[in-house]
């Protein structure tokens, strides 16, 4: 508690006048104690009438009775007679006092030079200074309060006493005069239905009781607030049956009374549920005659009436069946005949149509009829089997279809060097042998003129610039072209021995596998001896050459627009793989060898995958084969007439078509592929093919 000062204005004798101010926590006040004058304070004292006394006393707060604070008086106090009768009259002089409040004790000593202080603490009694007592009675301070104790060293020791008795039902407080007090706590709440009571443990208790709250009514419900008293609340007489109609009587309560569900109408089966209410439920007429239309008259009850079952149709007998209802049964229309569509109309009757196509004998080249009388004709038609082959005959079985026989008679071109055969696929194909020395054949195969797309088409996979730009070629002329490329055994028929590097087993060994490490410039010598020997032995007037590059892609594509003369082949994924080929039946290993079907690795036997539409095998893959042309980057400026293409003079790089059986990929074995090398280059997969003109 902070420090209070109280001072004294001037020294008080007895009989002077004392002024003094008191501050601190409780009400402060001013008082003037004079001997035969007035004190001016809150109620004001006017009685001088003094008398004395030795006495010892703790005096209330003389202006309003406030116990906040205490003045304790001691040696000889004069007081008046009034304060006894409570006029706070008082004037008295002071030699030691004491001022208690809110627990703490001041004083002040009347030797004291003016002005004299209020001083925090008990005043000491003479001998009773830091360790001036002998035992605990010297510290007895009259103070009910404390627990008096003498410490030798430090003097009295007075501790404050705890009052608290641990009952929560009891105000526990310190009297300096009477010790602890103990005082009852007030728990009445002033709600009329609480009961009131106090717990030593927890304090009051308020605990509502609801039979305080009975007003007499069936119909309401009595209860009771804790904060307001008695709530009368209207009961709820609802007993949750729709069949009843619920209502309060006040004397008696609740009162439930039975609703009732008639509508009058003879169609329904009246009832009541009690979750819903009334319940109507319509009633069920059906006498189980399907021949009865029955209904409800909501005056009379069920009605059934006899149901008509004519349809009006006359392809239907018409009955009923009490069981199932009515019946349609429909007519027989059926003729006999099996190529007749029999039918029935509704408004005429059956109908008995001839259908041709019920008499499809699935032979494509027969025309098939209904006669309405007899039945199915199938009446063979030679002209359906027309194979659009000029060398083939076509006629019509109607046992077995078309029959197209080839006619080799049909393809004679009147040359006597050349072997006219007709291929049922093809027509007629024209193969010119030309016998080398020892007798080795070379095969070739005419040609015949046209026009076609050299290039690659727009978005071509796997296709390169220099294919560009796709441009349109006319060979007015037809030629001869190598069946087959040139061989080992042909190379050696007409030179007889190798320029260079001989084939070996490793890239492929024999007499039917292609020549190769062969240069541009080795073709040409050989083409040189070749013409030399057709002369010499009189198989002229014809003389062999290197094909165009534009005669050898016509050659190539045959006929077609697509990546390879098989088809486009976009199915795999691997361009060594195989897949579909596209156009053709089977897949592409059927028509070509390439990296996808090289093993053992090296090139094979001519002749060995299908041939394209004009007879030439190995057209994709195999080994490259050389062109006349010198190697341009585009087609821009290309001749259109089926020409080479040669600079003058000539340029360093030739031309290779075809791709190979090596490690370049599918795509390099396209139709539109073109490749490069110089003339004097030789590679173990490439070698040539030759085209001839008369």
């Amino acid at each position: 508690m902070r420090y209070v000062g109280m001072c004294f204005m001037a020294a008080c004798l007895c009989g002077s006048i004392c002024a003094f101010a008191v501050t601190g926590g409780a009400p402060s006040a001013v008082r003037s104690l004079e001997t035969g004058g007035s004190y001016d304070d809150t109620t004001g004292l006017t009685d001088n009438d003094v008398g004395s006394a030795e006495v010892k006393d703790v005096i209330p707060h003389p202006a309003d009775g406030n116990t906040d604070w205490r003045l304790v008086l001691s040696e000889a106090i004069a007081y008046l007679s009034g304060w006894q009768q409570g006029s706070n009259p008082m004037a008295y002089a002071i030699r030691a006092a004491y001022l208690w409040q809110n627990g703490e004790w001041y004083h002040y000593d009347a030797e004291m030079i003016a002005p004299l202080c209020w001083v925090l603490g008990a005043v000491e009694p003479e001998g009773e200074g830091e360790g001036e007592c002998q035992d605990d009675e010297d510290c007895d301070d009259s103070d009910l309060c404390t627990d008096d104790s003498c410490d030798p060293a430090t003097g009295c020791v007075h501790t404050p006493i705890n009052c608290d008795d641990g009952n929560a039902c009891t105000t526990d407080v310190c009297d300096p005069l009477e010790g602890c007090v103990h005082t009852p706590v007030y728990c009445d709440d002033g709600v009329a239905c609480t009961v009131d009571s106090c717990d030593p443990a927890t304090g009051c208790v308020n605990t509502p009781d609801d039979t305080l709250c009975d007003d007499g009514n069936a119909c309401s419900d009595g209860s009771c607030d804790p904060a307001t008293g008695c709530v009368f609340a209207p009961i709820t007489c609802d007993d949750g049956n729709a069949c009843t109609e619920d209502s309060c009587d006040p004397a008696t309560g609740c009162v439930f009374a039975p609703i009732t569900c008639d509508d009058g109408n003879s169609c329904t089966d009246d009832g009541c549920d009690p979750a819903t209410g009334c319940v109507f439920a319509p009633i069920t007429c059906d006498d189980g005659n399907a021949c009865t239309n029955d209904s409800c008259d909501p005056a009379t009850g069920c009605v059934s009436v006899p149901i008509t079952c004519d349809d009006s149709d006359l392809c239907t007998d018409d009955g009923c069946d009490p069981a199932s209802g009515c019946v349609q049964t429909p007519i027989d229309v059926d003729d006999g005949i099996e190529c007749t569509v029999d039918t029935c109309d509704a408004a005429t009757g059956h109908v008995n149509a001839p259908n041709d196509a019920l008499c499809d004998d699935l032979i494509a080249c027969t025309v098939d009829t209904c006669d309405a009388a007899t039945g199915c004709v199938n009446t063979p038609n030679d002209a359906a089997c027309d194979d659009l082959i000029d060398c083939t005959v076509d006629t019509c079985d109607a046992a077995t279809g078309c029959v197209n026989t080839p006619n080799d008679t049909a393809c004679d071109d009147g040359n006597p060097n050349t072997v006219d055969t007709c291929d049922p696929v093809r027509g007629c194909v024209y193969t010119l042998n030309v016998m080398l020395p020892g007798d080795v054949p070379l095969e070739l195969v005419w040609i015949p003129s046209g026009s076609f797309q050299m290039g690659r088409y727009p978005g071509e996979a796997d296709s390169y610039m220099s294919e560009d730009p796709q441009h349109p070629v006319t060979l007015a002329y037809g030629f001869w072209m190598g069946k087959y490329e040139i061989t080992q055994q042909q190379w050696l028929a007409v030179r007889g021995s190798w320029p260079g590097t001989a084939p070996s087993a490793t890239y492929g060994l024999g007499n039917t596998y292609p020549a190769y490490y062969i240069s541009w410039d080795d073709t040409k010598n050989f083409i040189t001896s070749l013409n030399a020997h057709i002369v010499s032995s009189g198989q002229g007037p014809l003389t062999v050459r290197l094909p165009s590059e534009a005669e050898w892609e016509y050659a190539c594509r045959a006929g077609t627009t697509t990546r390879f003369y098989f088809g486009d082949s976009l199915g795999c994924a691997v361009d060594c793989s195989d897949c579909a080929a596209g156009t053709l039946p089977g897949n592409r290993t059927a028509y070509m060898w390439y990296c996808g079907n090289n093993s053992p690795s090296g090139s094979k036997a001519v002749g060995g995958k299908t041939a394209n539409a004009f007879g030439l095998y190995d057209m994709s893959g195999n080994v490259y084969e050389w062109c006349e042309d010198d190697y341009h980057s585009s087609y821009t400026g290309a001749p259109t007439n089926g020409s080479a293409w040669v600079d003058s003079p000539r340029a360093s790089i030739r031309l290779l078509r075809g791709g190979s059986w090596g490690s370049h990929g599918a795509g390099n074995c396209r139709s539109a592929f073109r490749y490069s090398a110089a003339p004097g280059y030789r590679y173990y997969a490439i070698g040539f093919r030759l085209a001839a003109v008369r």
